[in-house]
C-alpha cells in the first residue's frame, strides 16, 4: 500500500523524517519496502510571469510571448489560447523531463527560438481534461519552483501490510500506529464526521432494504441532491495519482480519496437510474446476468450478494458497481452507499468471477463496521463542498443486528512470561492505552479486560496482546536469551527411514525423482482402464484436479510427455508419494504410500559399443530386482498379468508373501502412439505400505566364503509359455543343498530351436562352507536338475 507522507503529517503530530519513520513502521511490523519522491518529475518547473504576447510571424495560431522567470526574460513560443499578459503559468525550463516522458530542450519553431515550454494541468498530470495552460493563482511568485508553490514535494511509502491488519489500508490507519510509536504527546487530526444537511428528507426520496443480513449487517445511505460532475481539484488528483489511483470526476475522485484516508469502501449510483429510487441488498438469482462497470457481462448465482433497485442488481456488493448505475457527466442525484459486507463472502464472490478491486480487497480482510457513517459523513460533506450538491436532511442506517465489541483478558505476569521481559504493570497499561486498548483492572491485579475497538478484528486472545505490547516495546529491545533444552539422539521414524532408503536406491538406478499433484483428472482414469472407485473434491481448482488420485501413473505419464516434447531423448523418473483410496462412506479416504517410475527412450547409460541403445524391459525389471534385493526381500515371484495400458504379453505382478505389491510392464503400443511417447516406455507402481509389511527389521550377515565355487552352465530347451520364473524354480528346488546362485543369461528361439520352444541359458553357481566340492558331487546335483526338468516342464538339454 501506498501512503503520502505530507498526508500523514496533516493526521499526526511526528518528529520523525521520512526514513527514520519507515524504520519506525518496520520495527512495528509494518515493513516499508521502498521511499519514492513523486515530485522530481517537477524539476526545473518554475512559475513564469507572461509580459508580452505577440502573434508569431510564421503562424497566426502559435504565440510569441515573453516570459519572466524570476531572473529574465524568456522568449516562449505557445499554441494555448487561454494566456494573457500578466497571467503566472508553469514555465518548463530546458533540461526537465516532464512527468509523461517528454524531454524540454530549447528548440527552433517555424524559424523562431523557444527557450522552454508553458504546460498544461494534462501534460503535468496534475488536472485531467484541463484545457490550455494552466494558470496559477495571482499571488505565485516569478521564479518560485513549482514544486514550492503548489506545495508538490512529497514522499511516498511503500507498505507491505499484512493480511491481519486490514485496519492499516487507509492513511488513518497507518497514522494511528504512528501516534501509538510517537507516544503520549502524540496528537490525532481525525477528519470531520459531521455534514451540513439542506436538503428534503432522504426518506421521502429512497429507502434501504436488507433481505440477505448475514452477508450485509450494515447499509447505510445518504443523498446529495443537484450534484455537477466536474474534474476534482487538482491537489485530490495529485494525491490520488500519487497514490495509483486514476482521476475521473470530482464525485468518484472523492469516494476513492475517503478510502484512502479512512479505510472505508464506498460507492455512488447515479440516483436517476435506480427504479423506484430504492435499494435492496439481496442474494442474487441463479443465472443472473449483471454488466459490470469494466463493461463485461457476468453470470451470478445464490452465493453472490448484489446491490439491487426495484428489480435488478446495480451493484456486486463489496466489489464492483454496475455500469448503467454509474455516475455519468449528466448525473445530478447520488445515492452515497456505506456499507459492511461479510468479509468470507466478498472474498469467494471476488474470487469466483476473477475481480479484485480495492472495494473487494478491504472488505474481503474485514472492514470496520463502525466506520461505516464517519466515512459516509466525510464523502457527502466533500461532495457538498467540491461538486455544489445538498446533502439530504437524514441518512439511513440499517443495522438490524449490531456487531458486539470483544473484549479479551490480559495477565501483566503472562506479558513478562512469554516475551522474556521485565516491564513493569504502568508500562504495559500505557502501550495498550496508546493502541486504544484501554485496559480495565479487575479484583484480581493481574488480569486485566481489554475493550478490543471496532477496527480491531484480529485482536481475539490474550497471546494477541502480548504481541501488541512486543511490537510497540521493540522486537530490538527485548533481551536475547539462548533457550535450555536437552541433547537428544535423533532417531528416525521406520517409514521415514524406508522412504529414504527407497529414494537412495531409486537414484542409485539412476532414475530422478518427481512431485506431482495429488490431484488428477478421472479422464486419465478412463484412459488408462483403472475407473475403480475414486474422491471427487467438491471445489476443485480446475477441470483437471477434480478427484485424488489413486494411483501415480497418470502424474508420471504426463512427466514423460512433457519431456518428450521438449527432445529429451530418454527420461528414467520415480514418484514415492500418496494414493487415496475411497473407505466407506462417511469415514476419510485411506492413504497409502506407492511407488511408480519409468524408463523411456534412450538408455541413461547407453553401451560403448552402442550410444543408441534404449531402454528394456530387463533394464526395468533390473530396477525392481535392485530395489528389493537392497530391501533384503528374497521370497518374491513374477507372474504374467495384465492391465488395458500396458502391452498384453510384456506385463508383470509381484506377488510376496501371498499379496500382489504391484505390477511393471511396457505401455501398450495404441497409448503410446496417442501420446506420441516412445514406444520402449516402462512403468511399474508398488505399493509400499504392503511392501513395508514383508520386510524383516533383522539383517543376517554371513561370512566371506572360504572354498571356491564350481560354475555350471545350463542350456534347456522348454516350451515357449513356459515362464522363466518356473524353471528358476526347480532349478532352486533340486540343486539344494550346493546350489547358492542361478541366473538366466540367454532367451534364444531360432533356427535350431523347434517351432514352439525356446532355449533358456542359465549360470548355476555351487558352493560348500566347509570343504571343496568335487566334480562328483556337482555332476550328480546337476543331472537332478536336469532331471527335474524333464520330468516337470518337459524340457530337454540342448547339446
Amino acid at each position: 500500500m501506498k501512503v503520502s507522507y505530507q498526508w500523514l503529517k496533516e493526521l499526526v503530530e511526528s518528529p520523525f523524517s521520512p526514513q527514520e519513520l519507515a524504520d519506525k513502521l518496520t520495527m512495528v511490523g509494518l515493513e516499508v519496502e521502498d521511499l519514492s519522491n513523486p515530485s522530481y518529475a517537477y524539476d526545473h518547473i518554475v512559475v513564469g510571469e507572461i509580459s508580452t504576447i505577440q502573434p508569431h510571424p510564421q503562424d497566426q495560431e502559435l504565440s510569441l510571448c515573453q516570459v519572466h522567470d524570476g531572473e529574465g526574460l524568456r522568449q516562449i513560443i505557445c499554441g494555448a489560447k487561454n494566456i494573457y499578459p500578466g497571467a503566472k503559468v508553469p514555465l518548463t525550463l530546458p533540461g526537465a523531463q516532464l512527468p509523461g516522458g517528454g524531454k524540454i530542450t530549447t528548440e527552433k519553431i517555424k524559424g523562431i527560438v523557444s527557450e522552454g515550454m508553458l504546460c498544461s494541468g494534462t501534460e503535468l498530470e496534475l488536472r485531467n481534461g484541463s484545457d490550455g495552460v494552466l494558470i496559477l493563482p495571482p499571488d505565485a511568485k516569478p521564479g518560485q519552483t513549482l514544486i514550492e508553490m503548489l506545495n508538490l514535494w512529497d514522499i511516498i511509502l511503500d507498505i507491505n501490510i499484512t493480511p491481519n491488519r486490514p485496519d492499516c489500508l487507509s492513511m488513518m490507519g497507518i497514522a494511528r500506529e504512528i501516534a501509538a510509536i510517537t507516544g503520549a504527546g502524540a496528537k490525532l487530526n481525525k477528519p470531520p464526521s459531521h455534514c451540513e444537511e439542506q436538503g428534503p428528507v432522504i426518506d421521502q426520496i429512497t429507502s434501504v432494504t436488507i433481505l440477505a443480513p448475514d452477508l450485509c449487517p450494515r447499509y447505510a445511505a445518504r443523498v446529495i441532491e443537484g450534484i455537477k460532475i466536474a474534474p476534482s481539484p487538482g491537489w485530490m488528483q495529485y494525491r490520488l495519482k500519487t497514490l495509483g489511483f486514476r482521476p475521473i470526476n470530482n464525485v468518484v475522485d472523492i469516494t476513492n480519496y475517503v478510502l484512502l484516508e479512512l479505510g472505508h469502501p464506498l460507492h455512488a449510483f447515479d440516483l436517476s437510474s435506480l427504479e423506484e429510487k430504492r435499494i435492496v441488498v439481496r442474494k442474487a438469482r441463479p443465472g443472473e446476468l449483471f454488466v459490470t462497470l469494466d463493461s463485461l457481462e457476468r453470470r451470478l448465482d445464490e452465493e453472490i450478494l448484489v446491490i439491487a433497485d426495484a428489480t435488478n442488481p446495480v451493484a456486486i456488493g463489496g466489489v464492483m458497481g454496475g455500469l448503467y448505475s454509474e455516475v455519468k457527466d449528466e448525473t445530478r442525484n447520488i445515492l452515497l452507499e456505506s456499507a459492511y459486507f461479510d468479509p468470507i463472502s466478498i472474498r469467494k464472490t471476488s474470487k469466483k468471477l476473477g475481480l479484485q478491486t480495492e472495494a473487494a480487497y478491504r472488505f474481503s480482510r474485514g472492514a470496520d463496521p463502525e466506520g461505516v457513517i464517519p466515512a459516509l459523513n466525510r464523502a457527502a460533506q466533500l461532495m457538498k463542498e467540491l461538486a455544489g450538491g445538498k446533502i439530504a436532511t437524514g441518512l439511513i442506517d440499517n443495522y438490524p443486528t449490531p456487531i458486539s465489541l470483544p473484549e479479551v483478558y490480559l495477565r501483566p505476569s503472562r506479558v513478562n512470561k512469554v516475551l522474556g521481559t521485565t516491564l513493569e504493570k504502568d508500562q504495559i497499561k500505557d502501550i495498550l492505552k496508546r493502541l486504544e486498548l484501554t485496559p480495565i483492572q479487575s479484583p484480581d491485579e493481574d488480569r486485566w479486560c481489554a475493550q478490543i475497538p471496532s477496527f480491531r478484528r484480529d485482536l481475539t486472545r490474550e497471546i494477541d496482546l502480548i504481541e501488541e505490547v512486543a511490537r510497540h516495546t521493540g522486537y530490538q529491545n527485548i533481551p536475547t536469551t539462548i533457550p535450555c533444552s536437552k541433547i537428544g539422539v535423533e532417531t528416525k521414524e521406520v517409514d521415514k527411514h524406508l522412504e529414504s532408503q527407497i529414494r537412495d536406491i531409486m537414484v542409485g538406478c539412476g532414475l530422478a525423482e518427481v512431485i506431482n499433484y495429488s490431484f488428477i483428472s478421472e479422464e486419465w482414469l478412463e484412459r488408462l482402464g483403472l475407473l475403480y472407485p475414486f474422491i471427487q473434491l467438491k471445489n476443485p481448482l480446475s477441470r483437471e484436479w477434480r478427484v485424488m488420485r489413486t494411483t501415480l501413473i497418470p502424474g508420471l505419464i504426463q512427466n514423460l510427455i512433457h519431456n518428450f516434447n521438449r527432445k529429451a531423448s530418454g527420461v528414467r523418473i520415480f514418484e514415492l508419494g500418496r494414493v487415496f483410496l475411497p473407505c466407506s462412506p462417511g469415514t476419510l479416504p485411506e492413504e497409502r504410500l506407492y511407488l511408480a517410475g519409468s524408463l523411456a527412450g534412450t538408455a541413461s547409460s547407453p553401451s560403448i559399443w552402442d550410444k543408441n541403445q534404449s531402454e528394456d524391459f530387463y533394464s526395468l525389471k533390473g530396477v525392481i530386482e535392485t530395489l528389493l534385493g537392497r530391501l533384503h526381500l528374497k521370497d518374491y515371484a513374477l507372474a504374467p498379468s495384465e492391465l488395458r495400458f500396458l502391452h498384453p504379453r510384456k506385463t508383470l505382478k509381484l506377488i510376496a508373501g501371498g499379496e500382489e505389491l504391484g505390477f511393471l510392464g511396457e505401455i501398450h503400443l495404441a497409448l503410446a502412439e496417442s501420446l506420441d511417447l516412445p514406444l520402449n516406455t516402462y512403468l511399474f507402481e508398488l505399493d509400499c505400505d504392503k511392501l513395508k509389511n514383508l520386510l524383516s527389521p533383522k539383517i543376517e550377515f554371513s561370512p566371506l566364503p572360504k572354498f571356491p565355487p564350481v560354475q555350471r552352465d545350463l542350456a534347456i530347451i522348454i516350451a515357449d509359455d513356459i515362464p522363466a520364473q518356473d524353471v528358476l524354480a526347480i532349478i532352486a528346488e533340486k540343486g539344494r543343498p550346493i546350489l547358492r546362485q542361478a541366473q538366466v543369461f540367454d532367451v534364444y528361439t531360432g533356427k535350431q530351436i523347434p517351432p514352439g520352444k525356446k532355449n533358456l541359458a542359465y549360470s548355476l553357481t555351487f558352493q560348500r562352507d566347509d570343504r571343496t566340492l568335487t566334480d562328483t558331487e556337482v555332476d550328480l546335483v546337476f543331472n537332478q536338475i536336469v532331471q527335474g526338468l524333464e520330468a516337470t516342464l518337459g524340457g530337454r538339454l540342448r547339446e
